[in-house]
């Protein structure tokens, strides 16, 4: 007898988003820093200036099932900056849709740079977050659906796919705070807003994550001999010397 292919895409749904056991939080964090690697050594990495004036940033490894109408899951971190650096991280679950046309498994590697406080701090206090996709191209603006156009700068995304996804895979995307994750890694009585205030101790392997972070956003160093001089040599001196006395005398 024939399965009903409904079943059978319902299987497969279910297998890919349920996943096995739930990351750690410092395998959650060697998964950033490859994922964060992988969108940076994109033809369309994320811009450092846009990294450097980063209020906060989402890392996501993110697995799909691409169907006719493809789901999306996968697990991931979220860090605010703070007066000091970079905030101890906090779990994410990613919870996504796309369009797609065939059965595949591929995944996605994706960054979502948060311009402002004002967008982290809604997605926080929210405890969920959709975004829209506003244009089709790596590093274009998202919006929430409810959000003015305007605000659409403040969320901004860059996601690398494989296969036949490409630039058509990113769709929309849904992510919200994990909470189990958190509590395992930081113990009860620790909130988001803790987390990302700064107020919990950065769990081991954190430094590896804002140190490639850090690779980022660090001005180019253009070298010694293309720096301006900002001091007068003594051989500018003479020069500047010989070339009066020479104006002096033509006079």
């Amino acid at each position: 007898m024939r399965m009903d292919s409904r079943f059978a895409v319902g299987t497969v749904i279910a297998t890919l988003l349920c996943g096995c056991d739930a990351p750690t939080m410092q395998s959650r964090i060697t998964d950033s820093i490859g994922t964060l690697s992988h969108v940076q050594s994109s033809p369309n990495p994320v811009d450092s200036e846009i990294f450097r004036e980063a209020r906060g940033i989402a890392i996501v490894d993110e697995t799909q099932a691409g169907l006719v109408i493809s789901g999306a899951g996968g697990d991931g971190l979220l860090l605010r900056r703070t007066s000091t650096g970079w905030s101890a991280p906090c779990a994410i679950k990613v919870q996504g849709f796309g369009v797609g046309l065939t059965i595949g498994g591929e995944g996605r590697s994706v960054v979502i740079v948060f311009s402002t406080d004002a967008a982290l701090d809604q997605f926080v206090a929210d405890g969920s977050y959709f975004l829209a996709q506003a244009q089709g191209a790596f590093g274009e603006a998202y919006s929430r659906t409810s959000d003015p156009v305007q605000k659409r700068d403040q969320v901004r995304v860059w996601a690398v796919a494989g296969g036949v996804y490409g630039t058509c895979a990113l769709g929309s995307i849904g992510f919200k705070i994990d909470h189990e994750a958190n509590v395992a890694a930081y113990g009860e009585g620790i909130t988001e807003w803790d987390i990302l205030d700064g107020k919990a101790t950065a769990p081991v392997g954190m430094s590896a994550l804002a140190s490639r972070i850090d690779r980022i956003t660090a001005p180019v160093d253009v070298g010694p001999k293309q720096r301006m001089r900002t001091e007068t040599t003594p051989a500018d001196t003479e020069a500047a010397s010989q070339s009066k006395a020479s104006s002096l005398q033509g006079d």
